[in-house]
Order: structure tokens, then sequence, then C-alpha cells
């Protein structure tokens, strides 16, 4: 195989090479087009070797005949055999048993998050909608999880490593950066939801209106309420709210941060793959999440106590792409996510939770004591938030904010 002579075309970045080895000639039209990616194609080495060597991590030509997976060192290479012209594209290597044809540039997309592939989330949410995209699209789209902080950072950081560009897609709290999302953090005040499903769909019902322009960097591709929260201390059973007063619990977001001082407890934010071993130390008397995680997080080694059904607010739950990212896509690779993510999706994740918060609290109830308020003391809880309430509504009027329509919407002021 003669791999010398080839030239190089700068705008183009392309290797051009014939081919005559003692196996015979690579059977394959002038100008064609073969991803070097493609494992199943045996290229003969050199020719192989040389499209790698001159065009990997090269920014292809955007003439239309050349693609390359971004960011990714997947490259194309044209080839021309011996005596034939140059200018002629058309055919297909018969011997190859498949066109060599222009091809579409397969994308990848990478989704950042703090969990682990095993949390239930990854596990029966975003894997299954990857793999169902990569097969709808042919493998022309693909997503690659990078979970547990892979990509450097904290999990505060993962919407603003999402908007610049760091990771495509990621999976986080917007609870976690409450100063950027202020009418999101409304949705979690206590009493908006009586259950996840039903918060996600207010949420939905409500976004255009009053939440999508929080979201200027990304387009959200799932957006939902967590299960119930529930308070799980180590030491101290909480019953009451007297038994709150001055303990150290920990929180997801400076929404529910206020809701707990509201009670007279001290509120640390925390995430949530802190929580078992400053739980474990001392570092803080309880925890404020959902039943769900007691199995994602392995809570239930740590804490003694779970009392479930205080009516407390819910975490929102985030999945979205860059916005730049997503529209740089072709348009049926678009239509592709837009068919399979939005209010569905994040009624998928919902249901999850909320049957995750059951399987929680059953493992919780071997080994350790469930506490559920009465109803009597439900109303206590109930009656000491509404100050809280109103006092954010008012808060976020004055600033500029249709607070007072969202929380109204959700059902809350009447």
């Amino acid at each position: 195989c003669r791999g010398v002579g080839g030239w190089r075309r700068r705008r183009q970045r392309v290797v051009e090479r014939s081919c005559d080895g003692p196996r015979g000639r690579l059977d394959a039209p002038a100008g064609s087009f073969v991803p070097h990616t493609d494992r199943r194609l045996r290229l003969p080495r050199a020719l192989a070797s040389a499209a790698q060597n001159v065009v990997r991590r090269r920014r292809i030509a955007s003439h239309g005949e050349f693609s390359r997976r971004q960011r990714t060192g997947v490259v194309g290479l044209r080839i021309v055999g011996r005596g034939e012209p140059e200018g002629d594209h058309r055919g297909a290597a018969s011997g190859l048993g498949f066109n060599i044809t222009p091809a579409m540039a397969a994308e990848e997309l990478k989704l950042a998050t703090f969990v682990p592939n095993t949390h239930i989330i990854m596990a029966k949410v975003l894997t299954p909608w990857a793999e169902k995209i990569a097969r709808d699209s042919g493998g022309q789209l693909t997503v690659r999880n990078f979970p547990s902080m892979q990509l450097g950072g904290k999990p505060p950081e993962l919407y603003r490593q999402m908007a610049r560009g760091i990771s495509d897609i990621c999976f986080t709290l917007p609870g976690y950066t409450s100063g950027d999302f202020p009418m999101m953090a409304l949705t979690e005040l206590p009493g908006m939801a009586e259950s996840g499903t039903d918060g996600t769909r207010k949420i939905w019902a409500n976004f255009d209106k009053f939440l999508g322009r929080e979201f200027k960097e990304a387009k959200v591709l799932g957006l939902w309420n967590s299960d119930s929260a529930a308070l799980m201390s180590k030491n101290k059973p909480i019953r009451t709210l007297e038994d709150l007063r001055g303990l150290k619990i920990r929180t997801p977001s400076a929404a529910q941060s206020a809701q707990l001082s509201a009670l007279g407890a001290t509120p640390i934010d925390m995430p949530a793959n802190q929580i078992y071993n400053n739980l474990d130390r001392g570092v803080v008397d309880a925890a404020m999440i959902p039943m769900s995680a007691a199995i994602d997080f392995k809570l239930i080694e740590v804490a003694r106590y779970f009392t479930i059904e205080a009516p407390l607010g819910r975490s929102n739950f985030l999945v979205g792409i860059n916005r730049a990212r997503y529209e740089k896509l072709p348009a049926n690779l678009r239509k592709m996510i837009d068919d399979t993510t939005g209010l569905e999706l994040s009624l998928q994740g919902a249901r999850t939770y909320d049957e995750q918060n059951a399987a929680g609290v059953a493992a919780a109830r071997k080994e350790r004591e469930i506490i559920t308020l009465d109803p009597a003391e439900r109303k206590r809880w109930l009656t000491a938030f509404r100050p809280h309430i109103d006092a954010e509504v008012a808060s976020g009027e004055k600033a500029g904010l249709p607070a007072r329509g969202l929380v109204s919407a959700f059902g809350v002021l009447g």
C-alpha cells in the first residue's frame, strides 16, 4: 500500500492516498468518505495510520462532505483510487460491503452530574433515555455520562459548567445556587405540592409564564419535584416543633434553609453526597432530604430516626442542555431530543422518586424508627410556616418578580 506522495489541503484538512497493496486494490471511489472510527471497516494499516496522524483532532471543513465528532478526535478520510480522477466522488466501495458516501457528523453530548451511575435517576431515567436516542438516531447522537463530578468542580457548579460549555448537559438541583433561580426557589415553599408528580405538573403548567425566564443559558430537558422531604437524625428524634430548636440540620438550598430557620432550627447548606460523613461525625444533627435519598446515599446506615410526611418544601431537579450546543445540532437530532424530553421525561423522574420514597420508608422501617406527625402537630408546623411564606412572596414582589402570581397558581395563597 503506497502511502507516500499524499498531500494536505489546509482548509479541508483531508488526507488522500492511493492504495494498490499485494492484497489487491482498495476499491473505493475517489472522494468517498470513510469514517476513521468505524471499527467494522478494515483499512490497510498505512492508510489508516496516515489518516490518524494527519487529521486527528483537527476541525474539518464546513462544506458538507466531511464530518467529525466534536472535540473527540473523530476524523474522516477521502480515498482516491490509483489512476482515478480526483473529482469523481460517486459510487460505493462494493468490496467493503457498504456505501462510502458523505456522512453526517456523529454528535456526542457530555452529561455531568454529582451522583454515580448507580443513582436511581441515572439508572432508571437518564441512562435509558440516552440509550433510546442513540438507538433511534442510528448512533448519530450519543450521550456520555460523567458521574460523580468527574469533570471537576463541586456540585453547586454544575449548572454554570454547563452554561460555560465544560459539559453539554447537567443533572443537578437549581436549589444548589438558589440566587440564580429566585422563582424556582418559590416552588420549594411548604405546601406547594402534594406529591412529586403533582408538583411537576404544576411546574410545567407555569413554566412558560413564570419559570422559563430563569434558564437563559439552557434548554430545559427535565424539571421535576422530588418526593416529600424527611428529617433524618442520628441521636435525637424529631416529633414536635420544640425538638427542632437549636438543631443543626443539613438543607439542599437557601429556600429550604429559610424554612428551617422559621421553625427554630439552624440550617446548614450541604450537597447530598456530603451528608453521610457529616451526620456520622456529628457535624450536623440531622438532614432534611427526601426518603428516596435514604437508599441512594446509604443514610439508613447513619441515621436512627426518620420523621416523614412533615409539611416541608420539596427540592427541584433539573436536566438542562447548553442552549448554544443544542441549537448547533442538526434539525433531525434536535427534534429527537424534543420528542423525548420535557413534561414526560420530568414525570418519569418524579414518579421514580415517589416510588423510591416508598422503598426508602420500607427499608428504614426494618431497623430504624419511623416518626409520622399527628394531624394536630402537622397543623402547628403549617401555622409556623405562614409568616415565612408571606415574607418570601413579599420579598419576591419587591424585587420585581411575579412571586404572588406563581405561589397563587400553585394554590397556596388561595
